[in-house]
């Protein structure tokens, strides 16, 4: 899987001090590689984790960091890792081509707290939707109620090798303390807006107004109503895992999904 490895030790210093992370946080790392940002992580986090599927860099890591009681390596895929069982923040230079899938699988793990993902900027306006994208994108509806989501760094291409011919940046995601809705509601807003993305035309809506959109439809539908729209979502959920098992086989490497 290509990567574009970050050269500035200096900015990786500043990015992790000017994050949220302390000695009191246990931070996980997906795709260490060569352990640039793994030495900066491990001065400030309590405890780092950092899951490295490619067995050569996994080596050079375990060579460097062995004895070391403060970090746990691990060799294996991101997506058959099992995420920790208490409260954890991110702090990655994430494979861009799965960018999608490692985004989904922490915000639906409750014990995501925070995250600093290094990303291409158009995902990261897709995941953040209005006002930074000229629209709101399926995710970031989905994700708006629970995380507060911005652009945290904007990178230089002279930062990574190799150079990538794309525009960097660094997303933060922070689960809200006061959720805009009711974890109790979470499904059901996950229906809604599966059905009711492309008939509503949220892409232009404010959130608010589709909050207001959302709230009214809890009023007057009833349990039958809610239940056909769980039905619908499921279908639309399959139909879509599918065309993305379609796009993953596309051998055009300009090909993104979000």
């Amino acid at each position: 899987m290509s990567h574009n490895f970050i050269n500035n030790s200096k900015l990786v210093n500043k990015l992790v001090l000017d994050s949220r992370i302390s000695k009191n946080d246990l931070v996980l790392e997906i795709g260490p590689g060569k352990g640039s940002i793994t030495r900066e992580l491990i001065r400030v986090a309590g405890k780092v984790i950092a899951v490295e599927l490619d067995e050569y860099f996994f080596n050079i890591l375990k060579k460097e960091f062995n004895g070391l009681e403060s970090i746990t390596l691990i060799n294996n895929n991101f997506f058959s890792f099992t995420t920790p069982s208490r409260s954890y923040k991110v702090f990655s230079n994430i494979p861009f081509s799965i960018t999608s899938e490692i985004v989904k699988k922490l915000t639906a793990d409750k014990n995501f707290q925070e995250g600093y993902l290094i990303m291409q900027k158009e995902a990261a306006q897709k995941f953040i939707g209005k006002p930074i994208d000229t629209k709101n994108s399926m995710q970031s509806v989905l994700l708006k109620p629970w995380f507060d989501i911005s652009v945290f760094w904007k990178f230089s291409a002279w930062d990574f090798t190799p150079k990538p011919n794309v525009e960097i940046v660094m997303l933060k995601i922070v689960r809200r303390e006061l959720p805009l809705l009711s974890y109790k509601q979470r499904n059901v807003y996950r229906d809604y807006v599966y059905v009711s993305y492309n008939r509503q035309k949220m892409a232009k809506l404010e959130y608010e107004y589709f909050f207001m959109l959302f709230n009214n439809y809890l009023k007057i539908s009833g349990p039958d109503v809610k239940k056909i729209n769980a039905i619908k979502a499921q279908r639309i959920m399959k139909e879509q895992g599918l065309i993305h098992k379609i796009h993953r086989t596309r051998k055009d490497n300009k090909w993104r999904t979000f």
